[in-house]
């Protein structure tokens, strides 16, 4: 008896995990990027811009811009991407993004691009 309580219990902590995933999924919008602005900036095909949630990557024309940019670039130009709208800024959508399940967010943060100190 007590096997299949913990089967039964086994089943609905999975059930409820993939429930919870789905729900995040579904809340997820997609989009083509066609247009890197700077480092935590990008437009989406149809003309919405969006900014990296939690991102801050140096503006074009100051020391690390450029670069910040390119890395962007090299991630999501061109591509489709996923994004969970967290408000709005300046008439950008402020989201966290993934590009092939890889979290964009994540990616720039790691190579310094960060809120920290500022």
């Amino acid at each position: 008896m007590g096997e299949v309580r913990d089967l039964v219990m086994t089943l609905l902590v999975t059930m409820k995990d993939l429930i919870q995933r789905l729900e995040r999924s579904k809340k997820m919008a997609k989009g083509k990027v066609t247009k890197i602005i700077d480092g935590d900036t990008f437009k989406l095909q149809g003309g919405k811009s969006v900014r990296l949630a939690n991102v801050r990557a140096p503006e074009i024309g100051t020391k690390g811009g450029a670069k910040a940019r390119n890395d962007l670039s090299g991630l999501i130009e061109g591509k489709t991407v996923s994004y969970d709208e967290k408000g709005t800024s300046y008439n950008r959508i402020v989201a966290n993004v993934k590009v092939a399940g890889k979290s964009v967010n994540q990616v720039m943060r790691n190579k310094g691009y960060t809120n920290k100190g500022k």
